[in-house]
C-alpha cells in the first residue's frame, strides 16, 4: 500500500503516457492493385528491428496537419497481424489508436494490417477500380513515446503498368526514403492510372498529376500548366526563396463531388474537385493558395503547433493568419504572375470579404 502522500503525488501527476522499446531500421511497405483495388483497400506492413527491452508500442495518428479536426484513422485498421519469421506474437490495444506487441526477445519484427480506402476526403484515403491516394498518417504507425526524427523507407508495391507520384525523395524501383516522421506522413501518394507530366520552372522540377485519367487534357491542361508555372516566382519572390526543391500538385476531379477542397503539404497539395471546375479560374486560385501554404503554415506556423503531436488536438488562435494571410497572397501570385488582372483580384478579395461578413461566428 502507497503512503497517503505518494498516493496523491500518483493522483494528481494522471497516468504515465506509454514509451515503446526502442526500433530501428523502420521499412513500411503500401500494396495497391488491382486484387485489393477489389475491396477498396490498402495492404499494409511495417517492419523494423527491436533494439531494447520491453514492449513495443506502435500508434497510428488520429488527425492530419492542414485538416484541422480529429478523425482518429484507427477506425479503417482491420486484420491486424505481429510476427517474427513465421512465428505470430501476442498484441493487444491500449487505446482506440494504440497496439502493444510482445516480442518475447525477437530482433526482427514485422507488423501488417488492411486500412478501408473508401473516404473521398483529402486527408483520408480512397480508391477506385484503378487508383488511390492515400496520406502517411492513415497508415504509418510510429513508436510511441519515442523521438520522431527518425528516418526510413516506404516502398509501393501495385501494377507494373500503374504510375505513383509523391513528393517523397525516391522512386517505386528504389523505394522512398525521408529523414523523420513528420515529413513521411507529410506527403501524400497517388498509385494507378492516372495522367502525370511535369516540367522545370525556375529550377525546379514541378509536377502535375490528375485523376482520372484524360479528364483533364488537351488545351484544358495546357491552360492549367500556364497558370500553374506562373505562380512559382511570385510567391518566391516574397521571401526570397522556396523552402522546396520540388513540387507536386495532386488532383482528384469528381462528378459526384460538390465544389472543391484542398490539403496542403510541405513539397505538394492534394485537390479535389468537381469535374464541373475543370477549365475554370478558380482551381488555379485554389491550387496558389495551397501551394503558399508551404511558405505560411508548413515553413512557419503557430507556435502551439511545434513540434506536431498525432495523438491529441493542438488548438490554436492564429489560423486567421495561417488561413487569411495565405488567402490574401495567394491571390496576389495570381495577379502578379499575370494569371488574373487588377479588376479580377479585387474581385476575390471583396468576395472573400464578403464570405467572411456573412459567415456566423463559431467557436470551436
Amino acid at each position: 500500500m502507497l503512503p497517503h502522500s505518494l498516493a496523491l503525488i500518483a493522483i494528481l501527476a494522471g497516468p504515465t503516457e506509454p514509451v515503446s522499446a526502442p526500433i530501428a531500421n523502420i521499412q513500411y511497405d503500401i500494396t495497391f492493385n488491382r486484387e485489393t483495388a477489389a475491396r477498396r483497400r490498402l495492404a499494409v506492413e511495417m517492419r523494423f528491428d527491436v533494439t531494447g527491452k520491453g514492449d513495443v508500442i506502435l500508434s497510428l495518428p488520429a488527425w492530419t496537419p492542414g485538416a484541422y479536426e480529429m478523425t482518429w484513422f484507427a477506425r479503417w485498421v482491420s486484420d491486424f497481424q505481429a510476427t517474427a519469421g513465421d512465428t505470430p506474437l501476442r498484441w493487444d490495444k491500449l487505446d482506440y489508436d494504440t497496439w502493444r506487441i510482445r516480442p518475447a526477445g525477437a530482433k526482427q519484427v514485422k507488423v501488417s494490417f488492411q486500412f478501408q480506402a473508401d473516404s473521398l476526403d483529402n486527408a483520408m484515403a480512397w480508391t477506385a477500380s484503378d487508383f488511390a491516394f492515400f496520406n502517411g498518417t492513415n497508415v504509418l504507425l510510429y513508436p510511441e513515446g519515442r523521438n520522431l526524427d527518425f528516418g526510413a523507407m516506404v516502398r509501393v508495391n501495385t501494377e507494373r503498368d500503374w504510375k505513383v507520384a509523391t513528393g517523397m525523395h525516391g522512386s517505386v524501383e528504389s523505394g522512398y526514403r525521408e529523414k523523420n516522421f513528420h515529413d513521411l506522413v507529410d506527403m501524400p501518394f497517388f498509385v494507378g492510372q492516372f495522367d502525370y507530366d511535369s516540367m522545370s520552372v525556375d529550377g525546379l522540377n514541378v509536377r502535375l498529376a490528375t485523376y482520372p485519367a484524360d479528364k483533364l487534357a488537351g488545351p484544358t491542361r495546357a491552360n492549367f500548366w500556364s497558370q500553374y508555372r506562373r505562380l512559382f516566382a511570385p510567391q518566391a519572390a516574397v521571401f526570397g526563396e522556396t523552402p522546396y526543391d520540388s513540387y507536386t500538385t495532386l488532383i482528384v476531379f469528381s462528378d459526384s463531388y460538390g465544389g472543391g477542397s484542398a490539403l496542403e503539404h510541405q513539397n505538394s497539395h492534394l485537390g479535389i474537385y468537381t469535374a464541373q471546375g475543370i477549365g475554370q479560374d478558380w482551381i488555379a486560385s485554389v491550387t496558389s493558395h495551397e501551394m503558399f501554404h508551404a511558405f505560411n503554415v508548413k515553413r512557419m506556423r503557430p507556435a502551439e503547433m511545434v513540434p506536431y503531436r498525432y495523438d491529441d488536438p493542438q488548438p490554436t488562435p492564429w489560423l486567421w493568419v495561417s488561413e487569411g494571410i495565405t488567402d490574401y497572397y495567394a491571390d496576389i501570385a495570381m495577379v502578379r504572375g499575370g494569371v488574373i488582372d487588377s479588376a479580377g483580384f479585387l474581385q476575390s478579395v471583396s468576395q472573400n470579404m464578403q464570405n467572411v461578413e456573412q459567415t456566423p461566428p463559431v467557436a470551436l
